[in-house]
């Protein structure tokens, strides 16, 4: 990167660098956290899916939470049929944001749009 040239970052989401617990990170997550996934994925995949999207993944499991779920119509890579109709669903203050003929990489292809919702959803 060159410097002088990135005046502010933002991480939505991100992964830290390091995640498990360990003599050089001990505010990390302790590694019994992801054998526990690593189990519940190799036991019932499908179960482990409802109970992560049904728990923390999406704050569901904190009363009240709303969530936006965006989606191009035109997604050739994760159909909206298959993906955001369904997380719409699923979510209990969900509320689905479609956009007719966007692309999955719609965030970079119409920025302008996305962040626009992005904070209006924010701010509401």
């Amino acid at each position: 990167m060159a410097q002088g040239r990135v005046a502010k970052l933002v991480l939505i989401g991100a992964v830290p660098p390091i995640m498990v617990k360990s003599a050089a990170n001990p505010g990390g997550t302790p590694i019994e956290v992801f054998d526990g996934f690593r189990s519940a994925l190799a036991a019932n995949r499908s179960q482990f899916y409802l109970d992560v999207a049904s728990g923390p993944f999406y704050g569901y499991n904190r009363p009240g939470v709303p969530a936006l779920v965006m989606h191009g119509d035109d997604d050739q890579v994760v159909p909206i049929a298959d993906s955001a109709l369904l997380s719409a669903k699923l979510l209990r203050n969900a509320t689905l944001k479609v956009y007719k003929g966007l692309p999955h990489g719609m965030c970079a292809t119409h920025a302008d749009a996305i962040n626009a919702d992005l904070l209006a959803f924010v701010k509401s």
